[in-house]
């Protein structure tokens, strides 16, 4: 059993500074580019009008209420 173990180390491929930097930048990358979206996504005109809308058609409702 302490052979196979030990054979088992022995093939396992050990970790490069090359794939460590890649890894690293990955996923960088990947949660920058996250962050990036979902601050577009918060501060987009879109949204701004959204609001506005959504604003407007509530008061509207109130009125008709009354």
């Amino acid at each position: 059993m302490r052979n196979t173990a030990t054979k088992i180390k022995a093939d396992t491929p050990k970790p490069t500074i090359e794939g460590t930097v890649y890894s690293i930048v990955f996923g960088a990358t990947a949660i920058a580019g996250l962050l990036s979206f979902g601050v577009y996504k918060l501060l987009t005109p879109e949204r701004v009008l959204a609001k506005k809308a959504k604003a407007t058609v509530a008061k509207h409702r109130e009125q008709e209420d009354k």
